[in-house]
């Protein structure tokens, strides 16, 4: 998949080598649907990449984000190695 043509974040290739890494299967989402991926273990993950941690979210993230986080859960968002395998480590229940 060319990334920068389909406005996919550059570190998503990153995320899915360090999931993949884990045995952790996740699903790529459609840039309308307010996040990338879902990342699937004992519990499941809305994921957003960013490129960095200085990023904004577009109007469909934010929707998603208060939707999950009013329903209690977690909207993850990841932009380097280590919130990568933070959220791989919540789905495989290692840490809280």
């Amino acid at each position: 998949m060319s990334y920068i043509k389909n406005k996919r974040d550059l570190f998503e290739p990153r995320c899915y080598e360090l999931w993949d890494g884990c045995g952790l299967p996740h699903i790529q989402l459609t840039k309308d649907q307010g996040a990338d991926n879902i990342l699937i273990g004992r519990r499941c993950a809305i994921v957003e990449v960013k490129n960095s941690n200085k990023y904004k979210l577009t109007p469909a993230e934010k929707k998603m984000k208060r939707i999950i986080e009013e329903a209690g859960g977690i909207y993850w968002i990841v932009f380097d190695d280590d919130t990568a395998l933070a959220v791989a480590d919540y789905v495989r229940e290692i840490a809280d």
